[in-house]
């Protein structure tokens, strides 16, 4: 068989390539010189024969020079008759040229007028046709034509205003166009209203940034106060409700400017909203509300205000905002004495509910209220006067503390619960910790006094979104970080812990090479001093050197000083008993150095120990060996400050795995808050669906702990599910209970540093 044909390497293909260029490049270049050099011999002869006729034309201009004299010197008799016939003659011309010229001067002027005139007329009739062509400028789509557009309206609308500081002139144009309705510089009542309340703005907020702009000489773009006052008229009538504003000292000794909006008639309100709702059929009676109507009291701050709503349960969807009914409001903290303070008035009519009247059936009946606090942990434990989640009694049902791991938890274990007596109770307790009243706030009160403990409902959302978060979206975060570590270091509880442990290990590395680095240099300046005695040029220094017995004292030269580490610090053998400067005897090693300040030392000069060489040589040992140990220190701060890098990028959330991890919850509609690094309700929600929970699990590596996950999650979704605001059968009773066992079956988390 022929053998293949063997491709040609590219290395030899591109050599072969640059010699057939070079040889191309040198028969170009013998070439030229060839030219070049026929080109020369063509010039020399040329010059040669230009010579040649430079004599000839000499010779000739030499005979023509003779025979003019003879020409001249006959001609000069009739010359000079003809001169005189001449100079008669010109006294004529001169006479009849100058009116010529006259002529001539005015004939071109004549003519360049006609042509001006000309010219302009056509620019003119140019200019009209241009306009007349000028396309719409709304029309127009490239940036440049635009804006030769602009400049030519600018240069028109300067030449108007008549020159100078024109900002007055543009000012007022601009007030006209508004005026005239060909531009739009203020905002409507409606959208500077819409605007007001979507910035939270205060009026006097809403003043200073007026004044801003007018301070600034910036068109105000925003109607009067007086305009939105007519808006707040139109959408709340002042019939229905209450305005105030208050002026308090804070905490910080600052003046603050309270307003405080109410409804005035809860009850009327009410009756209204629940009578409309029995006119349209929407009012439901179950088994669960019996013949009463049930009323839920929540409240929430968002922004800089505080609103206390009430909630119509009597109907299909409780969750809508149509049956959400605002009660009060303020500018200020949901803190149960701001409530109480802000809004006595609104709780005094929600504390007095005890039944309405409405017509049903066509008589007049009165129907028992129900009320019901709802809302987040937050304000449930304000309304009731407790301290709050964190504290150390911080279930407001039962006395249970929350300092307990979650994989301690049993459920279903009985605790003391708490009652509204024991409230009471636990307020007027004298206890002087927290603890001691079960962190029940001091002389505190319900603030709703007609809700039980009993109908305090907390909201199941949050506490999903606190399960899921905690116990599922941060785990898979950490799984995450961990298949992102490829530092080889292993990640501690906490994120700043894993940081500073391994910005610690980098330190300490660092505080090695440094310190070698001076032990290094000081060696250094002994060995420049002992060169120094070798070359017989010591540079004196005072009286350092006396009273050591070594025969080259480093002391006695002054370079010495420059030593970062050795002192003069002196030693005694204890052989010879002799006394040395701890450096002049070789001590130049860190374990020998530190020694010396340890007076049970027993140290032994060169000629005594076993070393038994001279101190140049020990000193140039000394530098080899610290230079290799120097070298050996970098590349382990190298290491460690790679493994640092590399830990880093896992901590700070920048791997592969998460990015991956992040964009497949981002596919699914969640995006996670930046700063917090946790999820919004509704987004919560999404991605607790069982197909969602399949795809963005699939980004992790297969474990045996991503089961767990996967139902811890699925479980905490389906009880969200289960969480309606209606009477559940035996069936969805005996569901949620499963649920919630296959929760806590699969809650518990392990060292996330043993997974496999």
């Amino acid at each position: 068989m022929c053998e293949p044909i063997r491709p040609v390497p590219l290395q030899a293909q591109m050599e072969a390539y640059w010699i057939q260029e070079i040889e191309k490049e040198k028969s170009k270049a013998i070439e030229l010189y060839n030219t070049n050099k026929k080109l020369a011999g063509d010039a020399r002869k040329m010059r040669k024969d230009l010579d040649e006729m430079k004599k000839k034309i000499e010779s000739l201009k030499e005979k023509r020079k003779e025979d003019r004299m003879f020409y001249m010197g006959n001609l000069k008799i009739v010359r000079e008759e003809r001169e005189e016939e001449k100079r008669k003659a010109k006294k004529v011309e001169k006479s009849n040229g100058e009116l010529e010229e006259a002529n001539k001067k005015l004939r071109e002027f004549n003519k360049r007028l006609v042509a001006d005139e000309r010219a302009k007329v056509r620019a003119e009739a140019r200019s009209a046709e241009k306009e007349e062509r000028r396309r719409f400028y709304g029309t127009l789509s490239n940036y440049y034509c635009k804006k030769q557009r602009m400049e030519e309206a600018l240069v028109s609308m300067e030449h108007i205003a008549g020159g100078g500081d024109t900002k007055g002139f543009f000012k007022d144009f601009l007030d006209y166009l508004f005026a005239k309705g060909k531009l739009s510089l203020k905002f409507s009542p409606n959208a500077a209203f819409e605007v007001y309340h979507s910035l939270k703005l205060s009026r006097g907020r809403y003043l200073r940034l007026k004044k801003a702009f007018v301070k600034n000489k910036i068109p105000d773009p925003f109607p009067s106060r007086s305009e939105l006052q007519k808006m707040e008229l139109q959408f709340g009538s002042l019939s229905d409700i209450s305005v105030k504003t208050e002026k308090i000292v804070d905490k910080d000794g600052r003046e603050k400017e309270v307003t405080i909006c109410m409804l005035r008639n809860v009850r009327s309100y009410i009756e209204k909203r629940i009578k409309a709702l029995e006119k349209e059929g929407k009012l439901v009676f179950d088994n669960c509300t019996g013949a009463t109507i049930w009323i839920g009291v929540t409240g929430d701050k968002g922004g800089d205000e505080f609103k206390l709503c009430l909630i119509i349960g009597n109907v299909e969807k409780t969750n809508s905002a149509h049956h959400l009914i605002p009660v009060g409001m303020f500018n200020g903290d949901e803190s149960a004495h701001n409530i109480s303070t802000y809004l006595s008035d609104v709780i005094a009519q929600i504390n007095s509910l005890e039944h309405i009247s409405i017509a049903m059936d066509g008589e007049l009946r009165e129907v028992p209220i129900k009320q019901y606090l709802v809302g987040d942990m937050k304000f449930q434990s304000e309304m009731l006067g407790h301290e709050g989640g964190r504290s150390t009694c911080g279930c407001i049902y039962c006395y249970s503390t929350v300092a307990k791991k979650i994989s301690e938890y049993t459920r279903g274990t009985n605790s003391v619960t708490r009652t509204e007596e024991s409230y009471k109770v636990d307020s007027a307790s004298k206890a002087k910790s927290n603890a001691g009243r079960h962190n029940v706030k001091p002389d505190s009160s319900f603030v709703f006094s007609r809700i039980p403990l009993d109908r305090v409902v907390p909201a199941s959302l949050h506490i999903v979104m606190g399960l899921a978060q905690h116990y599922g979206f941060d785990y898979i975060l950490d799984l995450a970080k961990i298949e992102d570590n490829t530092s080889g270091v292993p990640l501690e509880k906490s994120d700043k812990k894993t940081e500073r442990k391994a910005k610690s290990a980098v330190q300490v590395w660092e505080n090695n090479v440094e310190k070698l680095e001076k032990y290094l240099q000081s060696a250094g300046c002994v060995k420049t001093v002992l060169d120094n005695f070798a070359q017989k040029r010591i540079t004196p220094l005072t009286k350092e050197g006396e009273g050591c017995a070594a025969q080259k004292c480093v002391f006695l030269d002054k370079h010495i000083k420059q030593a970062a580490i050795y002192d003069a610090r002196k030693v005694e053998c204890s052989e010879c008993f002799e006394t040395f400067h701890a450096i002049c005897s070789g001590v130049l090693e860190e374990d020998q150095w530190l020694l010396t300040n340890d007076p049970e030392w027993d140290f032994f000069c060169l000629t005594c120990s076993s070393k038994a060489t001279s101190i140049g040589k020990w000193c140039s040992k000394v530098i080899e060996d610290l230079k290799k140990e120097t070298e050996e220190a970098k590349e382990r701060l190298k290491e460690k400050i790679e493994e640092y890098n590399l830990l880093m990028v896992a901590v700070n959330g920048m791997g592969p795995v998460r990015k991956s991890l992040e964009k497949a919850w981002k596919d699914l509609g969640a995006d996670m808050s930046a700063w917090t690094q946790t999820f919004t309700g509704n987004h919560v929600l999404k991605l607790l669906d069982e197909d969602a929970i399949d795809k963005y699990l699939a980004v992790l590596a297969p474990s045996s702990i991503i089961p767990h996950v996967k139902q811890y999650l699925v479980a905490i979704g389906k009880i969200q599910k289960m969480c309606v605001a209606r009477e559940m059968s035996a069936v969805e009773k005996e569901e949620l209970n499963k649920q919630i066992r296959r929760q806590s079956f699969n809650l518990p988390r392990p060292d996330l540093n043993t997974l496999g």
